[in-house]
């Protein structure tokens, strides 16, 4: 991963949804694709789907860039 300045890293994040926020905020405590899908009410593959998306808009792609980027961003 790139190395990011808060402010790109707050430019990113805000191009999240509140819902991609929300899966974000659970992966980073390590829930599995299947733990959020449940706590959420959604499938499992909808949770998939918005991994890819949160990877995507925060040009990273695994979860541990991504919870940087965010912690950077201040909104982990």
């Amino acid at each position: 991963m790139n190395d990011f300045s808060r402010i790109n890293c707050k430019r990113l994040v805000d191009k999240l949804s509140d819902r991609e926020r929300e899966v974000l905020q659970l992966m980073s405590l390590g829930l599995a694709t299947k733990e959020i899908a449940d706590r959420l009410a959604l499938a499992q593959p909808t949770v998939c789907v918005y991994r890819e998306r949160i990877y995507s808009k925060l040009a990273v792609n695994s979860i541990a860039p991504a919870v940087r980027v965010a912690t950077l961003a201040g909104v982990l």
